[in-house]
């Protein structure tokens, strides 16, 4: 039986804070900016929130993780989901070159929510153990759950072994979603690299190839900032109904023109901002 389940996507640019719904039951997919959590919050005591459960986080960047403390300490959390952060980043959070004391305390961070989530909640790190979850009516299937950065670093076969140029995007995990006839696709910030690396380059349009389905609702891989050969292929397979960019439009550059590209794969689509909050009702 399919009760009310809901998909919010809470306001914010640059950042990823997606709400699950289901049967007043609720789930979060990354936690959005520190500097935002009065507004966050606010947004969970409206909806009456006293328990989570879960929170996955799909990559180790702060625009993702930056609340997983505070929700926890203000919440019941049962279960917390992290993917292994390796200190291998070759660009930070907000696109400039890592050093390495960037990776430093990136790693000191990673640290501490780790304790500080054992201590309150059921800490889960993802890896290849962990690629589907149920949550009441929703299926979420997990692709990317390796640690491919560290997996190229030690591979001695790559033209990159033992070199730190990636950014801790490639990391990211994606998620299909599936609740009654709908898909969701959650595209965390996965994007292409221009990499000699094919494992790294290929990988989200190898994902699309993997789901080969149209999907009902797509948020945007990396906010809306990809370029147009490196999504599209992707996007001829999903062929979203809706799109959602967890930015600002002001902030998408000219070379994404990403309405462009969607009008050759899927006409109709509608395309949304986080410039405020959205909420989506899924029913049959």
């Amino acid at each position: 039986m399919i009760g009310s389940n809901k998909i919010h996507f809470l306001k914010g640019y640059w950042q990823d804070c997606i709400l699950l719904e289901s049967n007043n039951h609720f789930a979060l997919i990354d936690t959005g900016f520190k500097d935002n959590y009065i507004e966050i919050k606010e947004s969970f005591d409206q909806l009456g929130i006293k328990d989570f459960e879960f929170i996955l986080i799909t990559h180790f960047h702060r625009d993702h993780y930056g609340n997983v403390e505070n929700i926890i300490r203000d919440y019941n959390v049962k279960t917390v989901y992290l993917k292994e952060y390796s200190g291998l980043d070759k660009y930070r959070a907000d696109g400039k070159d890592a050093s390495d004391e960037y990776r430093k305390q990136e790693k000191e961070k990673y640290q501490a929510i780790f304790e500080y989530a054992k201590t309150r909640s059921n800490l889960v790190v993802i890896d290849d153990l962990v690629d589907e979850l149920n949550f009441y009516d929703y299926n979420l299937k997990l692709y990317n759950t390796k640690n491919l950065i560290k997996e190229i670093y030690e591979d001695k076969n790559s033209p990159y072994y033992h070199q730190i140029v990636y950014s801790e995007n490639i990391n990211s995990i994606m998620l299909l979603l599936k609740i009654a006839n709908k898909k969701i696709l959650l595209g965390g910030d996965l994007i292409c690299t221009d990499s000699l690396d094919k494992k790294a380059h290929e990988l989200p349009n190898k994902i699309a190839k993997e789901i080969n389905c149209e999907v009902d609702f797509f948020k945007l891989n990396h906010h809306g900032v990809v370029e147009k050969l490196s999504i599209f292929p992707s996007l001829k397979i999903y062929k979203p109904k809706v799109v959602v960019i967890t930015n600002d439009k002001k902030y998408i550059t000219e070379k994404s023109k990403i309405d462009l590209l969607l009008a050759k794969v899927s006409p109709n689509t509608k395309i949304y901002y986080t410039d405020q909050n959205i909420t989506f009702e899924i029913k049959n």
